[in-house]
């Protein structure tokens, strides 16, 4: 309801008074004035501006957004006025997680209609990207994810990973243009466009210097399984096997594994597979190499292994609270496997299966006992 300001005097004299408290940073003394201000006939976008400031400094963003969505329509090409609107929109419609995809979305791109990506005083542009580029990604929406992506200019990106303390000590999380590569470059792959992908590594590997926990890696990885797909699985897998030696990773075995069974050289295979398995990673990362050994084990006619990695998959998705759907519904349907009463038991079970497959692929050595050490439990032992 609007209030009366009895000329325009008076209303200057408010503004006057609303802003000298805004900039001494007494936001609650302004907002008072700033709201006789707002409810007058004579409100304009900069009232609302400064309204709304003080209402996302007190914490009230909700109200502070509503007061945007009316000032914007005062004056849209209110710079400062568009800047905080976006952060508005930013602050409680795309951070954090959102089940609701196309609600992110809706809100991302308004912001990217408020603001520009190298706005330096409003920074919701490619974090709103990103944050949309990550849910499609973790959806494997893979169009989508390139679709947005071309919104961003990589070299106008920082470079500088985010340094943060959790526990006492620093830690890092990439840098917008390694995300950029990093969706990127992910989704060209899984989008089947192999050259595009290996260009996009070579530009992301010049662009950055260092990357931040060994995101190079994975970039190296994806231009390799590139090659893997155009029929180069030798040269492939003897890659993956160097890029192994610099940092070893259940999810590098993982490829390593299919590669080797795509090669004909099945213990190889089986052997890259066990790594991924009895690696000490959370299960829950590493749920594609049970439903591998399992689909393995079913081809081979192990029709008990089968039954036991699919009963981990289906207590990993549970504990989760990842619904079971498609090809995995089916499959434990067929079969009759129900989860496991916990992810810990569905392991312990398989504990000894594993330990049999490892017994069977690690060869035998013969030799003869040279010398036992005085403890009697070590010694030397001649091939």
């Amino acid at each position: 309801m609007e209030q009366p300001v009895s000329d325009r005097a008076d209303l200057w004299s408010l503004r006057e008074e609303a802003g000298a408290h805004r900039k001494a940073r007494r936001y609650a003394e302004a907002l008072p004035v700033f709201e006789t201000i707002w409810g007058s006939e004579g409100r304009s976008a900069w009232d609302g501006w400064g309204y709304a400031f003080c209402l996302e400094k007190l914490g009230r963003t909700r109200a502070a957004l509503d007061v945007c969505r009316a000032a914007y329509l005062l004056d849209a090409e209110h710079d400062l006025l568009r800047q905080l609107y976006a952060r508005c929109i930013y602050m409680l419609e795309v951070r954090g997680d959102h089940d609701d995809l196309a609600r992110l979305q809706r809100a991302a791109a308004g912001i990217c209609r408020l603001v520009e990506q190298d706005d330096a005083y409003a920074p919701y542009y490619t974090n709103a990207v990103l944050n949309v580029v990550g849910a499609l990604k973790s959806r494997r929406r893979y169009d989508d994810v390139l679709r947005w992506l071309e919104r961003l200019d990589p070299h106008r990106l920082s470079g500088e990973a985010f340094t943060f303390e959790k526990d006492g000590r620093q830690k890092q999380t990439p840098s917008d243009v390694q995300r950029y590569w990093s969706y990127r470059c992910k989704a060209l792959y899984e989008t089947g466009q192999h050259a595009a992908c290996r260009t996009g590594v070579s530009d992301a590997l010049a662009a950055l210097p260092a990357f931040v926990n060994d995101g190079d890696v994975w970039l190296h990885r994806l231009a390799v399984l590139c090659d893997a797909a155009e029929g180069k699985g030798e040269a492939a897998y003897r890659a993956l096997k160097a890029l192994t030696a610099r940092k070893p990773s259940w999810f590098l075995e993982h490829d390593l594994a299919h590669l080797a069974r795509d090669l004909g050289r099945p213990d190889d295979a089986w052997m890259h597979l066990l790594a991924a398995l009895l690696d000490r990673a959370p299960a829950s990362l590493r749920i594609g190499i049970f439903e591998t050994a399992s689909a393995w084990c079913e081809q081979e006619g192990d029709e008990a292994a089968a039954r036991a990695h699919l009963a981990a998959v289906l207590a990993i998705r549970e504990a989760e609270g990842w619904p079971v759907r498609g090809e995995l519904l089916s499959r434990s349907a067929q079969m009759g496997v129900k989860a496991a009463p916990s992810v810990r038991e569905a392991l312990n079970a398989l504990r000894p299966t594993w330990q049999k497959w490892q017994d069977q692929l690690t060869p035998r050595l013969n030799g003869t006992i040279e010398r036992l050490l005085a403890e009697g439990t070590s010694g030397f032992v001649r091939t």
